[in-house]
């Protein structure tokens, strides 16, 4: 995969490796399946397809701190995800993982210091971070990628946001001034950010991760309405989660849209069965080619099988008649399904089944 003629850049969903949900197993009479498996166990389906990623980019749902009691305990937050250092960092490490997302309803769960617990324990393992910081500055800082494809640079920034809740801002998670906390979404401040790396290089992609909109439903008229306002604003693609499911995938202004990839490897139980949704998710390629001295720019959707229950906890590429049922969703919903089967390509490779969508511009 990896050459000095394209760039791979992958998304992977949310991930919690699932400590917290392991106990609550436990109480059920379940059992542990963290502790029978262990951690790199969950990933080992997808290691080769990550292994040359020239940088792979993950939503790390959890808080990684010693710190035994959460301040929000005795809140209505009743999923307080937090994660054991040795064993995440040593999966995020077999995986690729290069940098993980912050921006998200989790990363506080355990209050700012285990927010920066979780960046010291980063920075210590060499793994980058996005969407939070020990301040506003380090919250909204981009990842800047670069890479010469046969003679042609390509350059790309990555920013990542999570969606403003009153709950949320209740509870202190985004980041103000000098304090630590998420990114929280405003256009205002990606519309400023947009203009400053387009600056001097014009062909530098925008892409933005928000964590948006509410768990296992299709996505909602807001996201939508949000979409709209940043790609008018100038990003160039959207790649969202949050959902727990894949979402639509749709083009607005010839920009692309994906509103949720759903999970990477989050192990709780789901709730797929239970609320009648498909069980998928995606994992998320940007391949950028240099074909005939043009940068090509496609995104690659590997669906993934993302029922736990199904799988017993080893979560897979779809196969063929998955794959099908994931294509009959996608293009259910869309708005326009003459255009998505004149834009969608259908491959394969030795990894698994895809879809992909031209990237713009």
């Amino acid at each position: 995969m990896k050459s000095d003629d394209n760039a791979d850049i992958f998304f992977l969903g949310d991930t919690y490796f699932g400590e917290w949900h392991m106990r609550l197993r436990t109480k059920k009479g379940k059992h542990d399946v963290l502790a029978e498996k262990g951690y790199l166990h969950f990933g080992r389906a997808f290691e080769a397809l990550l292994a040359d990623a020239d940088e792979v980019i993950l939503n790390l749902e959890c808080t990684i701190t010693d710190i035994a009691v959460s301040p929000l305990a005795k809140t209505i937050k009743t999923h307080l995800y937090k994660a054991s250092e040795e064993g995440t960092i040593s999966a995020l490490k077999a995986l690729n993982v290069s940098t993980v997302i912050l921006a998200n309803n989790h990363a506080v769960d355990y209050g700012k210091a285990g927010l920066v617990d979780t960046i010291q324990a980063l920075e210590e393992a060499g793994i980058g971070y996005i969407g939070g910081g020990r301040g506003d500055a380090e919250a909204q800082r981009p990842l800047h990628f670069e890479k010469d494809c046969r003679g042609r640079r390509f350059r790309a920034a990555v920013v990542s946001t999570y969606n403003y809740g009153k709950n949320s801002e209740d509870w202190g998670f985004y980041a103000e001034g000098n304090v630590p906390g998420v990114n929280r979404q405003r256009l205002r401040s990606i519309r400023a950010q947009v203009v400053q790396e387009k600056d001097g290089h014009p062909d530098t992609i925008f892409i933005l991760s928000p964590h948006w909109g509410p768990n296992y439903v299709w996505r909602t008229f807001t996201q939508q309405q949000q979409a709209e306002e940043l790609v008018n604003a100038g990003v160039d693609l959207i790649v969202g989660h949050s959902a727990h499911m894949i979402q639509e995938v749709e083009y607005y202004k010839d920009r692309l849209v994906i509103y949720s990839i759903g999970n990477f490897l989050l192990n709780g139980d789901g709730e797929y069965v239970r609320r009648n949704l498909p069980p998928y998710s995606f994992i998320a390629r940007l391949r950028v080619r240099n074909m005939d001295d043009v940068l090509e720019k496609s995104v690659l959707l590997y669906p993934v099988m993302s029922d736990n229950l199904s799988t017993d906890f080893s979560p897979r590429f779809v196969n063929e008649r998955e794959f099908e049922h994931v294509h009959a969703i996608l293009r259910s919903h869309n708005v326009d399904m003459a255009m998505f089967d004149r834009r969608v390509k259908i491959g394969a490779d030795r990894f698994g089944h895809y879809f992909e969508y031209a990237v713009n511009p």
